[in-house]
């Protein structure tokens, strides 16, 4: 059985990867973080303030998943602009389900 949290993660990159899909010259990362709340039901420690960063909690986590995205090849970040490399969107092609996206590039990492 998954863990909340992962269930939170895969939910998390679904909205990312969505935000993104349409979108090939990116999209400002402020603008993706805004839209999560609203698509999203936040639990309210996920609303909470990070113990870490100066963010909720939800907006740490999702930075933290796109960095793996990053390492693995398949995201770009400059500066405030998010993005899908072109090996990213190859790996949302053919791989359909955002969870099975999320564990491939944990292996990679």
């Amino acid at each position: 059985m998954k863990s909340l949290h992962q269930k939170q993660v895969t939910n998390i990159l679904r909205v990312i990867l969505q935000n993104l899909w349409l979108k090939p010259e990116g999209v400002s990362a402020r603008s993706i973080l805004d839209t999560l709340p609203e698509k999203i039901d936040f639990s309210e420690e996920e609303l909470r303030q990070s113990a870490f960063l100066p963010m909720p909690q939800y907006e740490e986590t999702a930075r933290e998943v796109t960095n793996l995205l990053v390492d693995a090849g398949w995201f770009v970040k400059e500066r405030d602009l998010w993005n899908l490399s072109e090996e990213g969107r190859a790996v949302c092609k053919r791989i359909k389900n955002v969870e099975d996206i999320y564990l491939a590039a944990v292996k990679l990492n």
